[in-house]
């Protein structure tokens, strides 16, 4: 008890990490352990074999020096550090809670394997999304070497227990995090892939259109050509031109209702029913900002290279016309030489790839349209600080399960129906029954 005070007054309280806290502590013991003071009333106890279960079950050490590399490994800022707290604060209040009961000592071994659990999904979460850092392995600083003063044997083997598990720790944690952004509440574009879709799918549209138009000019060169060395010359170039026409006007609008079709995407999103709901629990940001600059920003590059496309498309039907004319060789502009129709097709295929990937680079670079309040995959694994509901009960008993005891689904679902509850139960209800279950799992365990 003498070691615990002078080490809870030797710290900062507020600011100090717990594994200071502990170090302190087992200076202080140590010291202690020297000299004996046994009361003539009290049996002669070796205080030394009991302290390290004690720090473990009535000071929660194993459990605070894991809080303690959770926080290390994860955060790098207060904030973060504070997410972390609050997510493992219903697992904390168990523990610290659970002293007020009769034998406790289930209670930290279980909080100690929950909060191992959610260190595990958390770091499983940071390898699969690759948010840490590829860094050499270093190898581990040298031991200093031990206090050459007496010691009790038992407090050199405690100290040695110690180091070869800080040693584990050390070669089992994960390089430090380059972007917990992941982990942690973030604005993020919602389904952007959509908006990137859409636009292809209007790219594929006017594509398609320009593609026809192609193929009547096309079949109009190969069905009404005319026996002359000009490859475009045609007959009946009047109805051609007329034809030709209809064609580049129907592209044109098409050019056109793009823009609408932007406007009205942009309504169909606020009126979806999933996102006005998420717009009014605010965790969705519509910006009409943003959606304005989408608009005008993407409309003005399609109509830009559609602009260019359609430039193409009138040059050569004045080629068409120079050649079709009673006198082509008139012309210094055409020559017999060149293939103007395979020119123009290549010159138009050129501009519908450099279209999709400018309007995919200029996505990348606009503001968000929809953004998403993310809070963060450790808000994902919170537990509850006061009232639980079924799911996180049968949470608790199957992160538990194979570590504290064997239980199937169904005996889980029994087990939980056998308490009769009407849910949402609060925490006191939680620790009486993972200690019950820990009774029975010990009856269990000594049945011959």
């Amino acid at each position: 008890m003498a070691a615990y005070i002078l080490a809870a007054f030797s710290i900062n309280r507020k600011t100090a990490p717990a594994n200071s806290f502990f170090k302190k502590l087992d200076h202080y013991f140590d010291t202690a352990a020297k000299t004996k003071y046994h009361d003539q009333k009290t049996p002669d106890i070796n205080i030394e074999e009991i302290y390290p279960d004690w720090t473990n079950e009535y000071l929660g050490r194993k459990y605070f020096s894991t809080l303690e590399t959770l926080y290390k490994k994860y955060a790098q800022t207060p904030e973060q550090k504070a997410t972390i707290r609050n997510a493992t604060r219903g697992l904390t209040s168990i523990l610290t809670d659970s002293y007020y009961h009769k034998s406790p000592s289930a209670i930290p071994t279980y909080m100690n394997l929950l909060l191992e659990q959610f260190e595990k999904e958390l770091t499983e979460k940071v390898l699969n999304k690759g948010a840490i850092q590829n860094v050499t392995d270093k190898k581990e600083e040298n031991q200093k070497a031990p206090d050459k003063k007496e010691k009790s044997q038992k407090a050199l083997e405690r100290k040695e227990s110690d180091k070869n598990s800080d040693s584990n720790k050390s070669n089992n944690t994960i390089p430090p995090l380059t972007d917990p952004t992941l982990l942690y509440k973030h604005e993020e574009a919602w389904n952007a892939n959509e908006e990137l879709s859409f636009l292809d799918q209007r790219c594929k549209e006017l594509s398609e259109a320009t593609n026809k138009f192609l193929d009547f000019i096309g079949n109009q060169l190969e069905d009404n050509h005319i026996s002359s060395k000009y490859p475009l010359a045609i007959k009946d170039f009047d109805k051609f031109k007329e034809q030709y026409e209809t064609h580049l006007q129907k592209l044109k609008s098409m050019l056109k209702n793009i823009k609408v079709s932007f406007c009205q995407r942009c309504k169909d999103i606020i009126e979806d029913y999933y996102v006005a709901q998420r717009i009014a629990e605010r965790s969705f940001i519509f910006d009409n900002n943003n959606a304005e600059t989408h608009i005008k920003e993407l409309y003005k590059i399609i109509s830009h290279y559609y602009q260019e496309i359609i430039t193409e498309f009138e040059k050569f039907i004045k080629k068409v016309k120079k050649s079709s004319s009673s006198n082509p060789q008139n012309y210094r502009t055409i020559t017999t030489e060149d293939d103007y129709f395979s020119n123009l097709k290549d010159s138009i295929k050129l501009s519908q790839d450099r279209l999709s990937k400018k309007l995919e680079e200029k996505l990348k670079d606009l503001p968000p349209l929809l953004i998403y309040k993310n809070p963060g995959y450790i808000e994902s694994l919170k537990f509850p600080l006061y009232r639980f509901e079924e799911d996180d009960i049968k949470r608790i008993l199957r992160s538990l399960n194979q570590k504290a005891f064997d239980l199937t689904d169904t005996d889980i679902n029994q087990r939980i129906a056998e308490q009769g509850w009407r849910f949402p139960i609060i925490q006191p209800h939680v620790i009486k029954f993972l200690l019950k279950i820990a009774n029975n799992n010990i009856s269990d365990n000594n049945t011959p």
